[in-house]
């Protein structure tokens, strides 16, 4: 489809969702991915919940296609100027306030929780800082208005509640024109918002509510996703509506080819080839049992907690016998109160980081780990942490020997390995993922180190964001494309050295341990952004990795932010969900080479809800490897992951990469170099 179809096509749709009372949400063009949520669509969960669901769809034109979902958004019932002031009540300080709020943890500018939906214009913005000092009638800003019979362009200085009552009609009470302000960032410029005319997308305060509202989550969950034979029903309602427009769009879904990829296999610590199967009944024992040893590791926990404490050691020895470990009686470190500053005191005097390999503290309060865990990835430890109130003797020995097996990863050894062939042999995978975070953004990297793929070298780097002066002479919109332009530019080179470094280093790390460098390196870049980004990674990071590596290269961007959904049909069952390794490379994708091409996968198994398949896009590959070799290590790598037992999503060297990012955004810190070799962020 040419531009200038696509931007008629555009319009038709724009204009025929706004007719039957939706909106648009978002400021992208339909060949990204447009949702209209409806006016009225709004459906309230009850007065135990106070949150609402607001329906609507995802568009996306691609290809002379139209590519349509549905899509859901959850808000709160009060807004955010009811928080602010129960907050006020509770007699919390206004940074106090701005941290609970945003999620965050320090007073360094960090990633916002805070996503809001203004009542006025339902546009959606991530709020960065709440700004006590201003008020809708303190601040104020230029106003440009054109005369719509003389296209005369006038300027004045309005307020806040001014402009509000100008542009929308909204008379603000006296209680209102006090509160303060919450700001946002559009193509780098601030915009002030009011509390009082915004509503909390989303759950909120994260962790906590999840942990302490369960009952909540699933009822929430059970009203916001869809099986598959709903979503394709709404899908298919949406298309006939476009098509009573009389836009030519055919309402039957696109049937498309699809194929089954394999199952990995498994190679057993004697050299056997093995099922998943086995694994998954837990009938074999981990590749690299890890042994903790009498005094080489210790159990940090309260003395109120010394039931739990024993009950834990105790479970833990039980559950490691299937899975072949080693657990000894660990160093004891017991605290007398369960404060911070109890904890902080005994780990600091009590453990030796030279001669212990593991800590595991019980904590009464989640609140508590943060500080704890920075101070043990200063140390150079690994460590576990969990709730005392989940430890009990009526849990069955599978949860204890879950997290054996996540202990067993972050100590740097094998669960598992599975079989790749000879075509990977010398090879290092690399995976790349990018974290947003307000001001800067966390590049987590991860680099596999042994033939087996289970041993990895991961780091996480920061890169502050950049604002980019342009011409004053370049007005309106071009003005923003150009900054727009030239910023991503900058992020692009940038982001480029920062991989290239890791790459040189992690390739050094690998002649280190493996007395070779690699004979071919498969990089999977997830977290690519938008479009212009793509390009400075196909233009400018390809070329950077290419030259520090100088051997053969296969580079994979990674998208999970896509429209297209695939189900199945059949007389007997229905529409169903495409089971786990399914790979569509044909028909749909924008290239179908033998060299460089694309596909879709649905790697992991979807118990909840409908499938959401990831976009595989190979930009590079001088690999020699065939297509369906390709499809097949991709597949098999989403099983390479130690934290879940199945297929997840993305190859695991992705979700190391993430989790790494994830890790030092949540704990505020770069994790130690110690621990480089070390899964201790799972």
């Amino acid at each position: 489809m040419s531009s200038a179809q696509n931007d008629f096509y555009s319009i038709l749709i724009r204009e025929s969702m706004q007719q039957q009372g939706y909106r648009a949400i978002g400021r992208r063009g339909l060949s990204q991915g447009v949702s209209y949520f409806h006016t009225r669509d709004r459906r309230y969960l009850g007065s135990d919940i106070d949150m609402s669901i607001w329906t609507g769809y995802q568009i996306k034109i691609q290809r002379m296609m139209v590519c349509i979902d549905t899509k859901n958004k959850l808000l709160h019932g009060d807004t955010v100027w009811a928080e602010i002031k129960l907050l006020q009540r509770s007699g919390l300080s206004p940074d106090e306030i701005s941290r609970q709020l945003l999620n965050q943890m320090s007073d360094e500018e960090t990633a916002s929780s805070l996503q809001v939906i203004t009542t006025y214009n339902t546009a959606q913005y991530t709020i960065y800082s709440i700004d006590f000092d201003s008020t809708p009638v303190s601040k104020t800003f230029l106003y440009t208005e054109r005369n719509p019979l003389n296209g005369r362009i006038t300027k004045s200085l309005l307020s806040l509640s001014d402009y509000l009552l100008k542009r929308y009609s909204i008379q603000l009470t006296p209680e209102e024109c006090k509160q303060p302000l919450l700001t946002a960032y559009v193509n780098q410029q601030v915009v002030y918002l009011l509390p009082s005319r915004c509503l909390r997308v989303g759950l909120g305060l994260g962790k906590d509510f999840t942990k302490e509202n369960r009952d909540k989550i699933s009822q929430i969950r059970e009203h916001m996703c869809l099986n598959p034979e709903d979503r394709y029903s709404k899908v298919k309602t949406l298309a006939k509506l476009l098509n009573n427009d009389n836009f030519g769009i055919e309402t039957k879904q696109m049937k498309v080819v699809a194929k089954q990829l394999p199952v990995p296999r498994l190679i057993d610590g004697e050299g056997c080839v093995r099922t998943w199967k086995e694994y998954e009944c837990k009938k074999l024992k981990h590749n690299q049992a890890a042994k903790l040893e009498k005094g080489n590791w210790a159990m940090v926990y309260a003395e109120e907690d010394f039931d739990k404490a024993n009950t834990l050691a105790d479970m833990f020895q039980k559950a490691s016998l299937a899975l072949g470990m080693l657990i000894q009686e660990p160093q004891w470190v017991e605290i007398s109160t369960s404060s911070l500053q109890s904890y902080l005191s005994l780990i600091q005097s009590d453990i030796n980081p030279l001669n212990c390999q593991l800590v595991i503290v019980i904590i009464n309060d989640s609140g508590l780990k943060p500080t704890l865990k920075s101070l043990l990835d200063r140390g150079g430890i690994p460590s576990q942490f969990i709730q005392s109130q989940t430890i009990t003797k009526d849990l069955s020995l599978g949860v204890y020997s879950n997290l054996l097996k996540q202990i067993n990863a972050k100590m740097g050894l094998d669960l598992y390995r599975i079989e790749y062939g000879t075509r990977l042999r010398n090879t290092m995978l690399i995976g790349i993922d990018i974290v947003n975070s307000g001001s800067f953004r966390l590049i987590g990297c991860s680099a596999t180190m042994d033939e087996g793929f289970g041993q990895c070298f991961s780091k996480v780097y920061k890169q502050m964001a950049q604002g980019v002066k342009t011409d004053e002479a370049v007005e309106g919109v071009i003005k923003q494309k150009v900054r727009r332009g030239l910023m991503e530019e900058r992020i692009g080179k940038e982001r480029a050295q920062i991989i290239g470094g890791f790459v040189r280093e992690a390739m050094a790390r690998y002649k280190e341990r493996n007395g070779v460098m690699p004979e071919q390196v498969m990089v999977y870049r997830d977290g690519t952004g938008g479009q212009g980004l793509k390009q400075q990674i196909e233009a400018v990071e390809v070329e950077t990795v290419q030259e520090i590596v100088g051997c053969k290269v296969l580079y994979c961007l990674v998208d999970k932010n896509i429209n297209e959904r695939f189900f199945t049909k059949s007389n007997s069952q229905g529409i169903g969900n495409p089971i786990a390794g399914t790979v569509i490379d044909t028909d749909l994708v924008e290239r179908d080479g033998d060299r460089l091409f694309d596909f879709f996968m649905i790697p992991h198994k979807a118990m909840v809800a409908t499938a959401m398949p990831v976009l595989y896009q190979i930009i590079q590959n001088t690999s020699g490897l065939t297509k369906e070799e390709i499809e097949i290590v991709t597949y098999h790598l989403c099983y390479n992951y130690f934290n879940f037992p199945g297929p997840i999503k993305v190859p695991m060297v992705c979700m190391y990469a993430h989790k790494i990012a994830q890790y030092a955004l949540e704990y505020r810190i770069i994790p130690n170099e110690a621990l480089s070799g070390h899964l201790h962020f799972l």
